[in-house]
């Protein structure tokens, strides 16, 4: 069956709803009219009709294996017309995930370069990001699907960026702390005479001990201090001989190492903006023209010809009608949907569907049960 065949079913098929409808409101107008006032003169009123038709609905497809069938396809490719209405932002990100490749690939060439040349690189920070974030369509964890690029590295354990490496300071830092450390060696050396002369009168000294001690305590938080100066001084130290030991061509390489760095995390921050703007835009599932093509490819996909579709509004009308009866009646039979896992998404699309395709009327079974039970007796039959 061609594609404008299948067009052409669901067309039909709701056409025949709505001719079979309106001939059903003339018939029964005047019985429609006299069924409301013996209603309401017996204050008459089903408990089930207190309950949502969707959420019966909702109930209903875990039972029934066509509408369930039908519902999951449906949603499927409501999630496709979604996402193809996005198809930019996926094309985009797309085009910089290929340069960030192209940019990891001519990284790589540069940091054997300086492997080979004695400089151990090391990444030490990294940014993720998938394309998967692109695509709604039966999408679990996208997790491990990710792809990670180190942002930040080291060279001989010295890390470095371009205006390190264009605006070297290591030789003023560590002469900047020498200069201060000198002075914080010779307090050293006083302060450790002090420490070991307080410690012995605490030792032979009956009376003061409580004072003494707090002497000692603050002596040796100086003392604490004055070492971790002392290491920065170190530290920058060995900074400071690890640059200077790097040769201009070693200097040249880790430069385009790291503008190729640079990119690339600037990179992968736009595709990571693009996925949320992606999500953030995507279009409502129960938008009409996201449900009409949604139903259009469904009928394509499942081969659904006219009376596939007519079987399908016909279960849906028996929802309605078990409804009507009150067989909904919250005494076990109908439950809570959401124990079901049948909220978000998944209802939006039902009522979606339900207003833009099925066009429920809610007092169309109420008002016309006899002619929906013969309709029903001579289908079966």
């Amino acid at each position: 069956m061609s594609y404008l065949l299948f067009l052409a079913a669901a067309a039909a098929a709701q056409e025949q709803r709505r001719r079979s409808r309106n001939a059903a409101r003339r018939r029964q107008e005047e019985r429609r009219k006299k069924e409301r006032e013996n209603n309401s003169s017996k204050g008459y009123s089903s408990y089930g009709e207190t309950i949502p038709y969707l959420d019966c609905l909702m109930y209903e497809l875990e039972g029934d294996e066509k509408l369930a069938q039908f519902f999951k396809a449906l949603k499927e490719n409501a999630e496709r017309a979604r996402e193809e209405r996005q198809k930019d932002y996926r094309e985009s990100a797309q085009d910089i995930a290929t340069m960030v490749d192209n940019y990891q690939e001519g990284r790589s060439q540069i940091e054997k370069k300086l492997t080979d040349s004695g400089i151990e690189v090391k990444g030490i920070d990294s940014k993720g990001y998938s394309l998967d974030n692109f695509s709604i369509v039966s999408k679990e964890s996208t997790c491990d699907r990710y792809t990670y690029i180190s942002t930040r590295a080291t060279f001989n354990g010295l890390e470095l960026t371009t205006d390190k490496l264009n605006n070297p300071d290591f030789k003023e830092k560590y002469e900047e702390q020498k200069k201060k450390c000198d002075e914080l060696r010779v307090q050293k050396e006083l302060k450790e005479k002090e420490l070991s002369r307080q410690q012995s009168l605490l030792k032979y000294l009956p009376f003061g001990k409580p004072d003494r001690r707090l002497q000692i305590a603050k002596i040796k938080d100086e003392l604490k201090s004055i070492e971790e100066e002392l290491a920065l001084e170190e530290k920058y130290r060995k900074e400071m001989e690890i640059f200077e030991s790097f040769t201009p061509e070693q200097r040249k390489n880790i430069q385009i190492y790291l503008i190729a760095t640079d990119y690339m995390s600037r990179a992968i921050d736009s595709i990571n903006k693009m996925a949320r703007e992606f999500r953030g835009k995507l279009p409502s599932i129960d938008e009409k023209d996201i449900i009409e093509k949604a139903f259009n490819d469904t009928i394509a996909e499942l081969g659904l010809e006219e009376a596939d579709i007519e079987d399908i509004f016909r279960r849906m009308d028996r929802v309605a009608i078990r409804r009507n009866r009150g067989e909904y009646d919250g005494k076990g039979t109908y439950y809570e949907y959401r124990s079901y896992g049948l909220e978000g998404r998944k209802k939006d699309l039902v009522h979606g569907f339900v207003k833009h395709v099925y066009e429920e009327d809610p007092d169309f079974v109420e008002r016309n049960m006899e002619e929906v039970l013969e309709d029903e007796k001579s289908r079966d039959e």
